[in-house]
């Protein structure tokens, strides 16, 4: 998985490699705007907790001063019902970005060939002689399944 960091410090050459593989550069420049958006409101509701305890403490002293502090308790509601939507909106945040980072591809080497499937790619060297068989050669799950050791129809080993 790509690093977030390196996707924002080196926007463009991430942008250029990843070209390479497919993907767009409006797939980046979404995540990025969410990731900033992400990172405008981690402030922001860091913020609000620092004010959220300054207050609490106030809070304290004042109940220890045998003053009222109703007004300041229902300023504290009001604060810690604006984090709670923070709280939720960052995470819906978080999850955007998982979906969209978890979905991009590795950075490819630079002597990697560009190409647009498996049939552009370059052999480089080949070792022995691939064998050949005289029957029908089966995927492995399929040979799982003939096997008993798979059952696809469950989906679960058996």
């Amino acid at each position: 998985m790509l690093d977030l960091k390196r996707i924002r410090t080196d926007f463009e050459a991430v942008s250029d490699q990843l070209a390479t593989r497919g993907v767009s550069k409006d797939t980046l420049e979404e995540l990025k705007a969410l990731d900033q958006k992400r990172r405008d409101l981690l402030v922001t509701s860091e913020e609000a907790k620092a004010k959220r305890n300054t207050a609490s403490a106030a809070i304290a002293q004042a109940k220890r001063n045998k003053e009222d502090a109703s007004q300041q308790i229902a300023a504290m509601q009001e604060l810690s019902a604006t984090i709670k939507g923070i709280d939720k909106e960052l995470a819906e945040l978080d999850e955007a970005v998982q979906s969209i980072i978890t979905t991009l591809p590795n950075i490819p080497a630079k002597d990697v060939p560009v190409g647009a499937d498996e049939d552009e790619n370059v052999e480089v060297r080949r070792w022995g002689t691939p064998r050949s068989f005289d029957f029908d050669v089966k995927a492995h799950w399929d040979l799982g399944e003939d096997l008993g050791i798979l059952d696809w129809e469950r989906g679960a080993k058996v």
